[in-house]
């Protein structure tokens, strides 16, 4: 398959950390999660993006994709008690921005992974990313 999905829950009564580990069409992607408690959502694996380019794994769950001319608007819900990451190949980003939350972008060879820092209690938000 070419893109996939994880349901991804905590069960538990309590803020429970974890990782995931997966090799998904030959790439390992690996990352951690600190879920709230009786908590769950759908993170996307390898979602092709129209740009080009593939949002290759997300620890929060996308609710929508909008297409700017110089950039993207993201959309997602979170289970994470404090701390999301979305994890982008095949493209640069020049600026990232947040309602809600603080993002931090850090370049790699292959694209861009982006750390999205809520407030407690957070359930979701938007991100603004400019090409």
């Amino acid at each position: 398959k070419e893109s996939g999905f994880l349901l991804v829950a905590n069960y538990h009564d309590d803020v429970t950390p974890g990782r995931i580990k997966t090799d998904f069409n030959g790439d390992k992607i690996e990352f951690p999660l600190l879920m709230r408690n009786r908590s769950a959502v759908i993170v996307p694996l390898h979602y092709k993006l129209k740009i080009g380019g593939m949002m290759r794994y997300s620890t929060c769950e996308i609710t929508s994709v909008n297409y700017l001319s110089r950039g993207l608007e993201i959309g997602y819900n979170t289970a994470s008690a404090e701390t999301d990451m979305i994890e982008f190949a095949g493209i640069a980003v020049s600026s990232v921005t947040a309602d809600g939350a603080k993002v931090h972008a850090r370049g790699h060879d292959s694209g861009v992974t982006l750390k999205i820092r809520h407030k407690p209690g957070c359930t979701g938000g938007k991100l603004t990313l400019y090409y």
